[in-house]
């Protein structure tokens, strides 16, 4: 995976991870972790919640250029298995309203990169998510701010044969 392309895996899931509601937590299960400074609640991937299953669009508003698109979403927990390869950081933490806030370093093959995501809203059926990034290419060269704001609303069901295709991307086949 190329540099850039391991930099758009990170902001993706900044958005799928914004797509999850906060899940029931079961009768007995543990606690969550202990709350940081404003009542966050520091999660693990095991505590990530399954995103909406269906199709969502997605209007992007990158540095001021935006972008429309759709894309199906398979009954899976997030997997951060790629962003784990990329980054020596990544702590994510749900507020005390349900939404997500999560903060990273990253790095790899002379790419490093510090993001902070903040997303919000009602994630079953619509909501938002602000993107900042900071990067470097190659060491050395200067550092390249990015922001980006992503708004979120859920479709409905996946078209015929989507569905499948979300499965196996949430598999990572």
């Amino acid at each position: 995976m190329s540099s850039l392309r391991a930099i758009s895996a990170i902001v993706l899931f900044a958005g799928l991870a914004a797509a999850c509601s906060k899940p029931a937590q079961k009768a007995g299960a543990p606690a969550p972790a202990a709350s940081s400074a404003g009542g966050d609640v520091v999660i693990s991937q095991a505590d990530l919640p399954h995103p909406r299953v269906g199709e969502w669009e997605m209007i992007d508003a990158n540095d001021g250029a935006a972008s429309h698109s759709r894309f199906c979403v398979g009954d899976r927990p997030i997997n951060l298995g790629r962003m784990r390869e990329h980054c020596q950081k990544l702590v994510i933490r749900r507020g005390m309203t349900g939404g997500l806030t999560m903060d990273a370093e990253c790095g790899s093959h002379g790419v490093s990169s510090k993001m902070h995501v903040q997303a919000k809203g009602d994630f079953q059926s619509s909501y938002s998510t602000d993107v900042q990034m900071a990067f470097t290419l190659r060491p050395g060269e200067p550092t390249h701010v990015s922001t980006t704001h992503m708004e979120y609303r859920y479709v409905g069901p996946c078209p015929p044969g989507e569905a499948a295709a979300a499965e196996q991307a949430a598999k990572g086949e």
